[in-house]
């Protein structure tokens, strides 16, 4: 029969993984970045932050090689300007939701959070529009990734 040879069934699933993996990698690398780069150091004895950042993503399967190259991204002379943003909302029947994204351009991530809202039946309010009022409590999953 053709079609159905065991190395394409196999070679399917590997990329379909290796894809998944490359997602997963690539946002714990930004989070070793942004660790590292306000902890002020790229020691994981001196810095908590980016010590348990370390530790999630080796428990993740990340190698050595890419946690090095993410620490040395955010604390060498030519450090990208990855940061932490923070929006608040409100959904569809009056939902409060409060957005942390991680972004080297906080204006596109706007942008991109207020069409999402928009879509939906919502809308993006002002930064700190709404004080005391939402506070983080629920992780969600996305693709088998914690949003």
């Amino acid at each position: 029969m053709s079609g159905h040879s065991k190395w394409s069934q196999i070679k399917r699933t590997k990329g379909v993984l290796d894809q998944k993996r490359g997602l997963l990698f690539s946002k714990l690398g930004k989070k070793i970045s942004i660790a590292a780069k306000e902890g002020g150091s790229g020691d994981p004895g001196i810095n908590f932050r980016l010590k348990s950042a370390v530790e999630y993503a080796k428990a993740q399967g990340m190698p050595n090689d890419n946690i090095e190259r993410a620490i040395k991204s955010a604390t060498g002379n030519n450090a990208t300007s990855i940061k932490e943003v923070v929006y608040e909302g409100y959904g569809p029947f009056a939902t409060a939701f409060l957005v942390e994204a991680v972004t080297d351009n906080s204006n596109r991530t706007l942008n991109n959070i207020r069409k999402i809202f928009t879509d939906h039946g919502g809308n993006l309010g002002a930064q700190g529009a709404w004080p005391g009022s939402l506070a983080p409590k629920d992780r969600f999953w996305w693709n088998g990734i914690m949003i």
